[in-house]
């Protein structure tokens, strides 16, 4: 029986206006790909997300592979700009939280926190695991042996939630439950094959 979700956060509560994405592309004189690339694709995101770099750091790096010149403190704030929360899936957890643990796994930077709280999701979380802090990410197996560890779950009462295959993939070789989050219809059709009621509460 599952007690216990534990979701990524990027991808699944918190995404990218594509249209924003787009207007600081232009101001950057690059593509949103090449834009998207450079942040979360390349071996500076792959530094920062396991606490190597520091937040300045980072993002004077990315300001200055992307366009020279360019404060790296406007391409924070440009790119946090086009961070848009779902408040659907916000309202959905926060009725699952009265009958289930819930905690929060994401391969992040120092920022994770700060935008939970800006959109007012922190409260919905037992635990925020952040990549960032504990210096490991997804998909590596000890992430998750450190986070069932912290939250006092056994991988087979767990569901995991993330939108990338390969780090369900991962959690699923280690006996916890996963699904590869898309969108929120997609997932509160799929929670009655876990046993999950979504418009339940507690008594």
């Amino acid at each position: 029986m599952i007690t216990t979700l534990v979701f990524d956060i990027g991808g699944v509560f918190l995404h990218n206006n594509p249209d924003t994405m787009d207007r600081l592309a232009a101001r950057l004189d690059c593509s949103s790909e090449v834009l998207e690339k450079t942040l979360f694709g390349g071996e500076l995101w792959e530094a920062y997300r396991v606490g190597e770099m520091s937040e300045s750091d980072y993002w004077q790096a990315c300001a200055h592979e992307l366009s020279p010149g360019t404060a790296w403190t406007d391409l924070r704030a440009g790119y946090e700009a086009t961070v848009v929360a779902d408040m659907d899936l916000a309202q959905l957890v926060s009725r699952l939280k009265t009958r289930y643990a819930i905690s929060a796994l994401s391969n992040a930077g120092a920022e994770l926190e700060r935008r939970l709280t800006q959109f007012g999701l922190y409260h919905l979380f037992d635990e925020v695991i952040n990549s960032h802090r504990v210096h490991m990410a997804k998909p590596d197996a000890a992430i998750f042996q450190h986070t069932a560890a912290l939250i006092g779950a056994r991988p087979e009462e767990t569901l995991f939630v993330d939108d990338r295959p390969r780090n369900t993939e991962a959690a699923a070789g280690m006996g916890f439950y996963t699904h590869v989050y898309t969108n929120w219809a997609s997932f509160v059709e799929s929670l009655a094959g876990y046993g999950i009621d979504p418009m339940e509460r507690a008594q």
